[in-house]
């Protein structure tokens, strides 16, 4: 089977070893003046996914998505072979929840 993973990491960002400890406020400021920005997957969706560290993005969705994507993201991951990110952070912020991979 051929490995379609691409690496996205960059240099000039921090690791997410290194912001891991931050406040989930100070996450929302590195996701809102991030330049990293991946194109939206919907046009229906209010989703916005960007590189908040060089081995770390953050997905933003809007309010009509719940925690049950990082639940099943996690399942998926523990249970099959499938390549899922792994989720290092949930949080919610202004009526949004936040994705850390």
């Amino acid at each position: 089977m051929p490995d379609f993973r691409v690496d996205n990491s960059q240099p000039d960002l921090p690791s997410w070893a290194e912001i891991s400890s931050l406040p989930d406020e100070e996450l929302v400021h590195l996701f809102e003046k991030c330049e990293h920005i991946y194109p939206h997957p919907s046009r229906l969706k209010s989703t916005s996914v960007r590189r908040i560290a060089s081995d770390a993005v953050m997905k933003v969705n809007g309010s009509e998505t719940s925690d049950s994507e990082a639940l099943a993201m996690s399942l998926v991951r523990q249970s099959t072979t499938i390549p899922v990110p792994a989720v290092l952070r949930t949080f919610q912020y202004d009526d949004r929840v936040a994705l850390v991979m």
